[in-house]
């Protein structure tokens, strides 16, 4: 493969990729800059046919032609890579998926590197899905060899591209408005319109050069006063990149995108998406060598439960496309010049909607638990009976509440909020889960039910002991390698980036790449030691002992050892719920329940219109339910229970419950709760 090539006088680099959209985010790694500023030759951009494909040597044997490797390594991850990681996989919506035939190009946000990808591929039956992949990123030892098994359409970036510039960087503003970029120690000769320069708080997209040796206008209003170095992103010629997007489109075949450019770990939110994904789109269907008439973009929100942790759990939704046709006044407003970037930025303005729409959003970490947990409270048992979309449903719902207007305005609803996370904070104070406070037992009838609760889950935990135990130590050398390995290349993400929050969404990649190197390597060690020492196994052969047994003892772990460890942590957390005080916890909690029903009564149908009552999945008879466990607490308590209601109910601005009315209802949960324990001694 050759170079491409930089002149001196027009800086623009052609390559296969495009800078809009990456499947990863990687750092830019700084490349010494040379006299004349050209971009160093370590850094060669991949020059493509005029397909779009790398150039290969006559004898090369398409191996993709030969075998299916595309649904081999999408059986491989999704059974020993995705299945293994995750304990739990949902999915919504996947009736949203275009058949075969039809050009479609998935959408999604980027919290987890590496692994959104591999979870989407495993998500996507009907489909073989060619992610727009960062160039950088396929050159790297592991997901290289595995991106390109999947077809992976490289992307230069500029970033990936950057050097240092030449001496250092101010601006100021002239008298038409414009901000003015001034050099000092150095020159712009080479630079063109589209390149990018990066100091270490700014961007500025280069408008047009005034005086080669000193002096250029910059797009943004940015203000950099003191002397300042910088780098340059080169720009980037991605022509033959979507001419190769283009002839996929047009065969019908799917196309994945991360148009945030990058992963992240600000969950709840999207970062600025790239307008790649429009081009594409619209490019492909003004095509002249194409006959192209529609193209769906299916958005897809992956919503991770602690992403970083080894065997946590993932709801992966898609939601409704975006269908752009070529007869449709969108594409009309394409086709006309006055109003392509119009196009471009509605198109953009509808694939964002569409994505949020697949997330939770929030403006923070600690605002999106707030509205886990107001879900978790909000449903309550009933959570059992509905549907996982059904669920998503209600925690985007809940969102829209907690993030609307009228928690800015009313004080009752900010300090609702503010109980919530105050409640989060208690929960994780004491390592207890709020299902733990939800599941206790009532005084006055948990004591039989709660020894079996312990009976039962002691009894799992020894039975699980005699596999987990062994394994977590016979194991543990391989998972303390890719915890340690993965922190590191956290903190080394983290100093790199400044779209990241703590770097978490690079650790779970992480510690997959590593364990597909290391895993492999100990369990032959494993494997030749068993052969060789243990008696029992010198009757068998070493390659039965390592793609069999080993691998059937390792699955075997992670079920124990989810089991020993998982129930392990159940009983710890409920020794400290009796410490802290169940009855204080489970009342803390009721509150908030109360409060919350009665909030989304009345907040409900103002923020998400007035046909809330009708599209609502829980209706109040549901919420309000109370199983015979509750009412046998409730008759003891009754009447403070029924107190704090109404000081609930006062602080919503609600008719007070009459005086009389409490105490028939007092009477009535006693005669109720007497019933029930007469059923539970006679059990």
């Amino acid at each position: 493969m050759s170079s491409s090539v930089t002149t001196k006088k027009a800086r623009s680099v052609s390559t296969p990729t495009t800078a809009s959209n990456t499947a990863s985010h990687g750092s830019a790694n700084p490349a010494g800059s040379t006299k004349d500023s050209k971009i160093p030759s370590d850094r060669p951009a991949t020059v493509a046919t005029a397909e779009g494909s790398e150039e290969e040597h006559p004898w090369h044997v398409d191996w993709s032609r030969v075998f299916d490797i595309y649904n081999i390594m999408r059986s491989l991850i999704k059974n020993f890579i995705i299945k293994v990681f995750y304990s739990r996989i949902s999915y919504v919506g996947r009736h949203h998926i275009p058949p075969k035939g039809e050009a479609v190009i998935f959408v999604s946000n980027h919290p987890n590197q590496f692994v959104d990808g591999g979870n989407i591929i495993a998500a996507v039956h009907s489909r073989k899905i060619r992610f727009i992949t960062a160039a950088k990123s396929m050159r790297r030892p592991v997901i290289g060899p595995l991106a390109k098994s999947f077809g992976a359409v490289p992307v230069e970036r500029s970033q990936d591209l950057a050097y240092e510039g030449n001496g250092t960087i101010t601006t100021s503003t002239d008298s038409d408005g414009k901000t003015i970029v001034k050099v000092a120690g150095g020159s712009f000769d080479g630079l063109v319109k589209g390149t990018k320069l990066k100091t270490k708080n700014h961007l500025l997209p280069i408008v047009r050069v005034i005086d080669a040796d000193t002096t250029a206008e910059v797009r943004e209003p940015v203000e950099v006063k003191d002397p300042t170095t910088y780098k340059i992103w080169p720009k980037l010629d991605q022509h033959l990149m979507y001419a190769n997007v283009y002839k996929n489109l047009a065969e019908g075949k799917a196309i994945g995108i991360f148009p945030e450019g990058g992963s992240h770990d600000n969950v709840g939110r999207l970062l600025e998406l790239k307008p790649g994904v429009a081009i594409m789109t619209l490019g492909a269907l003004a095509s002249p060598k194409y006959n192209i008439n529609r193209i769906t973009i299916v958005p897809i929100g992956l919503n991770y439960f602690e992403p970083y942790r080894f065997r946590s759990s993932l709801i992966c939704e898609f939601g409704r496309p975006v269908v752009v046709e070529k007869d449709s006044d969108l594409f009309r407003e394409y086709i006309n010049p006055d109003t392509k970037r119009q196009a471009v930025s509605s198109l953009m303005h509808d694939i964002e909607t569409a994505m949020l729409g697949c997330i939770i959003p929030a403006d923070s970490y600690d605002t999106l638990q707030a509205i886990q947990t107001a879900t978790k409270l909000y449903m309550g048992p009933m959570s059992a009976k509905i549907t996982t979309g059904e669920k998503m449903e209600i925690s985007k719902r809940m969102s829209r509440i907690m993030n609307s207007t009228y928690m800015e305005e009313d004080e009752k609803l900010r300090q609702l909020k503010d109980q919530i996370e105050d409640y989060n904070q208690e929960l994780r104070t004491n390592h207890i889960r709020d299902r733990d406070v939800q599941n206790i037992q009532p005084q006055s009838i948990g004591l039989f039910q709660e020894a079996m609760w312990y009976i039962k889950h002691v009894a799992i935990v020894l039975l699980s002991m005699f596999i987990a135990v062994p394994s977590l130590m016979l194991f543990a050398p391989v998972a303390m390698i890719c915890q340690n390995l993965s922190l590191k290349e956290k903190s080394r993400a983290l100093a790199a980036s400044s779209v990241k929050y703590k770097a978490f969404d690079v650790v779970a990649s992480y510690k997959i790449m590593v364990a597909i190197v290391i895993v492999p390597i100990y369990n032959l060690l494993l494997s030749i030691i068993l052969v060789k020492m243990v008696p029992f196994f010198s009757f068998i052969s070493l390659p039965f002992v390592y793609f069999v047994f080993t691998p059937i003892v390792q699955y075997l772990a992670v079920i124990a050892s989810d089991a020993f460890v998982g129930n392990i942590k159940r009983i710890a957390r409920r020794v400290r719920i009796y410490k802290k005080g169940r009855r204080t916890l489970r009342e803390q909690r009721n509150r908030l329940v109360r409060k919350l029903r009665i909030a989304v009564n009345e907040y409900g149908p103002k923020v998400l219109g007035p046909d809330f009552e009708e599209k609502r999945i829980l209706k109040n008879d549901d919420v309000e339910n109370i199983d015979a466990t509750q009412v046998s607490s409730l008759a003891s308590t009754a009447r403070s229970y029924l107190g704090s209601v109404k000081q609930d109910l006062h602080d919503f601005d609600v008719d007070v419950i009459p005086e009389d009315l409490v105490e028939i209802i007092s009477s009535v949960f006693s005669t109720a709760g007497h019933a029930v324990r007469r059923e539970v001694s006679m059990e």
